[in-house]
């Protein structure tokens, strides 16, 4: 067996983000390793059908599919932006131009909401989210303690999670 060196990992690859496509079929993340001085990862979106389809050739993020389309982030300049491309053909479609958007949803008439930075963060600097005009849930919610951010507005705190039902 030869020395390990930086070429041994070319063309490894690697899936995540996982997410039913059209038909049900799976639509990932394929996560490969690019030769050169010094290598790099190239994390594209990919469709497999009965063959591996890659549907971009540059940098994606947070795939989710609604028909006809696949949505997902990638990074542009400093941040990240929303992107669509339609599966029955043409180029991905750049959706917002923000200081970055962090995270996105998609509503069952084909709406999307997008959480944005309203200014790009400055290298090194730590990122506070306070006064946002998020209220607090009413009643209890279910989440992980002491993880995420906390949002305060009218003077409620609050952290991300799930409304619980009343006790019974």
């Amino acid at each position: 067996m030869g020395a390990w060196n930086r070429k041994s990992f070319t063309g490894f690859a690697s899936s995540s983000d996982l997410t039913p496509g059209p038909e049900g079929l799976p639509l990932f993340l394929l996560t490969d390793i690019v030769e050169g001085d010094p290598p790099r990862y190239r994390t594209r979106l990919a469709l497999y059908d009965g063959t591996l389809r890659l549907l971009t050739q540059e940098e994606a993020r947070k795939p989710r599919y609604q028909a006809p389309h696949v949505y997902f982030l990638r990074r542009v300049g400093e941040g990240q932006e929303l992107l669509r491309l339609d599966l029955r053909g043409g180029e991905a479609e750049r959706l917002t131009e923000t200081a970055g958007v962090l995270d996105y949803a998609l509503g069952p008439q084909g709406q999307v909401a997008f959480l944005a930075l309203e200014e790009a963060p400055r290298p090194g600097t730590p990122r506070v989210f306070e006064g946002t005009s998020f209220p607090a849930p009413a009643g209890p919610t279910a989440g992980w303690p002491g993880s995420g951010p906390t949002w305060t507005g009218g003077g409620k705190t609050s952290r991300p999670g799930f409304p619980l039902p009343a006790p019974g």
